[in-house]
């Protein structure tokens, strides 16, 4: 996550997952402002801290630990089959390492039982031949048109002779999804399907034994498009049919069918909606929880509905539970394996309830919470789930029990929009933070109880963060204003701030954390200057007096943690002048004399892995010298130059390029000039490799000879530009003139004599 001071994120809570990794640059640089060049080798150069000046903050992105936060969106997917499922809480594609585990959302998953997928074009596709075991081979052959139909061929082939193996399986219509093969890897379920009008649908479904090339019971018909999953390790398999009505918006029929027998168990149950795309969530295997979801996007309504079907008997058990809105995340199995937490959100509303797989009934009342639903995370004792929604204005928290279906406790309120919860190291208790446009408010909820754990802690300002110390307890947060800062450690268990908050002078630009969870460095400007201090994550303590630097900071890239996760490297830049410095996290000091070179800088390449930083600045021509680039590289560990800094003549006419193997930057300029420079070693072979061939044309163009031959240089381009106008509206004005077609006139006869 990178956010600005002026533009962040509030609110956003960031878990500790580790390492950083390096990202001081990426093998090419660009140019923070317009590229120029120069040229020849000098010595290297050294600073030192400065005292305040004047300068900008560097309102740049802020490079942030892995955020620890599950928001699942209202999407449909396929979980993978598992003995258990477990939920991470994950954010901008990173998780944390903090996790629960809850039961199975479903028994298996079609995934490793799918054969490989068949074509399905607008023509029949060649045969395909599916690999079955070493010696036989599926074959699936699709023949006709649109104007005859279609047909699909399935038949079993030797593998070694290619002769057929028993006979062949004939089924209307077009392969409908990849063929599922049974977990004892003998029978394979094919599904196909018929267009028989507009958005109509006819399907058949039939089992082949794999091993004796032949049908096993008789094909099954359905109305509608068909999806197949099989149940489990058992020999069922679940077949969902929609049917789309322009009236109703249509309706999903759900049927258990016996693979081995081959033939449907029981008449199925339907429901309103179209099915909701993951696997069926089962209850010890003996129950289905099929769900649903009727959507009306021009009434913008949508209603969840779920049913328990019965593998025994293929009937439902219970009645249909039915919740408005569009379902929010995944289904949640509680620790029992029997109840299932159904989340659903729409028009500023969520609505949270419990089915008891077994019975097939609801458990307890509905959960109706103001706001649009937000976070859903279970807690350790893979009981209570925690749900959050959001209103606009306030965050409301509820804890529910996912076996009776109660709420325990009160709804919690906190103003402003929420940001990811941050589960403690204990598993028990929730950090959350909720922010406005100038203020956030930090509280740790109980998530077994519902109740608030300490008091609620309120920051002024921007707030950023919490970095979350390697204990996993404490978090730390910085607030910003415009002209200060504010460090304050919570305790994530007890609810509680950790020691005294720290107040710092200027709005925090960056804050960066090491590799072992345990400091952070506070970045901020103020007065023309920047300043470092680094903290305690744990104890809120400040390691040393904060270190200042004059000059800008150069807010892209963003500052980021070097390769040994202690170290971060800074680029000022001062008058004309770039100032590289290396900042011990965990002590907030400069660490080796750093890099100064003249001009202005580009975006530092990464090399050696990680350990090196190459440079390249831009000096640009002015009546007292010419123009040249110069590169040179930092160690980002001890935090001084290696080797000398290479100056070559003009200013960079592209962009540096890293060499594949990691260790050579090469530099050209428009004095025709390359550059060929070892990253590890800081040296540098120079060529002249084209025209000007070593001529500073920046420098020339500022001579009285250069501005004589600039003019005529401007003069000669206005008159050709003069000559290519006239030429051109030259060859339109004839153009014209040709493209007239001629007119005949036709004589009359006047009615009467004209008088004048």
């Amino acid at each position: 996550m990178r956010d600005t001071i002026g533009g962040m994120s509030t609110g956003h809570l960031v878990g500790y997952v580790g390492g950083l990794a390096v990202a001081l640059g990426v093998g090419t640089a660009v140019w923070v402002s317009a590229p120029t060049a120069s040229a020849d080798a000098s010595s290297a150069s050294s600073h030192s801290a400065g005292p305040s000046g004047t300068a900008t903050s560097a309102r740049a992105p802020q490079r942030a630990n892995a955020v620890a936060a599950m928001k699942p969106a209202p999407r449909r997917k396929v979980a993978a089959p598992a003995s258990s499922v477990t939920l991470l809480m994950a954010a901008s594609g990173t998780a944390d390492t903090r996790r629960m585990t809850v039961n199975p959302l479903q028994p298996s998953s079609t995934t490793r039982n799918a054969l490989t997928a068949t074509s399905s074009g607008s023509t029949p596709p060649a045969a395909d031949t599916i690999p079955i075991d070493s010696g036989h081979n599926l074959v699936i052959d699709t023949t006709g048109d649109w104007s005859t139909g279609f047909t699909t061929h399935v038949s079993v082939h030797d593998t070694a002779t290619g002769s057929q193996t028993g006979t062949t399986l004939d089924l209307a219509g077009r392969i409908a999804q990849d063929p599922l093969l049974d977990t004892e890897g003998r029978r394979v379920v094919v599904a196909t399907s018929t267009e028989i009008s507009y958005s109509k649908y006819a399907s058949q479904v039939a089992v082949f034994d794999t091993n004796a090339g032949t049908p096993v019971g008789t094909t099954m018909d359905f109305d509608g498009s068909p999806r197949v999953e099989l149940v489990g390790d058992t020999s069922l398999a679940l077949i969902s049919t929609y049917v789309y009505d322009a009236n109703t918006g249509g309706a999903t029929h759900f049927t258990v069918i016996d693979t081995a027998a081959g033939a449907k168990v029981g008449a199925g149950v339907t429901l309103e909606g179209s099915p909701w795309n993951s696997p069926a969530v089962s209850a010890h295997g003996a129950n289905l929880l099929v769900i649903a979801v009727n959507q009306d996007l021009f009434a913008g309504s949508s209603t969840v509905n779920a049913a328990v079907l019965n593998t025994a008997t293929g009937t439902q058990a219970g009645h249909t539970v039915s919740l408005d809105g569009a379902l929010w995340g995944d289904p949640l199995v509680n620790d029992d394996g029997t109840h299932v937490l159904l989340t659903a959100s729409i028009g500023g509303a969520t609505h949270v309830a419990v089915i008891d797989a077994v019975s097939g009934e609801q458990s307890g009342d509905t959960l109706d919470l103001q706001g649009s639903a937000g976070y859903v995370l279970p807690a350790a004792d893979r009981v209570h789930v925690l749900i959050t929604a959001d209103d606009g204005e306030s965050t409301h928290i509820a804890v529910v029990d996912a076996t009776t279906g109660d709420q325990a406790d009160t709804t919690f309120t906190l103003t402003g929009r929420i940001g990811p919860p941050l589960l403690s190291a204990d598993g028990i208790h929730a950090l959350f933070t909720a922010s406005t446009a100038d203020s956030t408010q930090v509280a740790v909820l109980d998530t077994t109880t519902g109740k608030q754990t300490g008091t609620t802690v309120t920051l002024t300002g921007r707030v950023a963060g919490p970095w979350v110390n390697a204990d996993g307890i404490h978090a730390l947060f910085t607030a910003s204003t415009a002209d200060s800062t504010q460090v304050v450690v919570v305790d994530s268990t007890s609810g509680e701030q950790t020691g005294t908050a720290v107040d710092l002078a200027g709005a925090m630009s960056y804050t960066l954390g090491d590799a072992g969870g345990t400091h952070v460095l506070v970045v901020t400007s103020a007065g023309g200057s920047t300043q470092f201090t680094s903290f305690d994550s744990a104890t809120g303590q400040q390691a040393a007096v904060p270190l200042s630097f004059t000059g800008d900071l150069v807010g892209w890239p963003s500052p980021s943690t070097a390769a040994d996760g202690t170290h971060a490297l800074f680029i000022f830049d001062e008058a004309a002048t770039t100032r590289l410095v290396l900042i011990d996290i965990t002590t907030g000091t400069e660490t080796g004399t750093g890099l100064t070179l003249p001009g202005d800088p580009g975006i530092p390449i990464v090399s050696d892995d990680g350990n090196h930083s190459t440079i390249v600045t831009r000096v640009a021509a002015t009546t007292a010298h010419g123009s040249s680039t110069r590169v040179a590289v930092i160690d980002t560990t001890t935090g001084n130059q290696v080797g000398v800094t290479t100056r070559l003549t003009g200013t960079p006419a592209a962009l540096p390029q890293l060499s594949a193997d990691g260790h050579h930057v090469m530099v050209t300029t428009f004095a025709g000039l390359t550059a060929n420079l070892d990253t590890t070693t800081g040296t540098a072979t120079t060529r002249i490799a084209r025209a000007p061939w070593g001529l500073d044309l920046e420098a020339f163009a500022l001579t009285p000879l250069g501005r004589v031959v600039m003019g005529i240089e401007v003069a000669v381009g206005t008159a050709y530009l003069v000559m290519v106008q006239f030429v051109l509206f030259g060859f339109l004005w004839l153009g014209s003139i040709f493209s007239q077609a001629p007119t005949h006139q036709v004589a009359t006869t006047p009615a009467a004599q004209l008088q004048y």
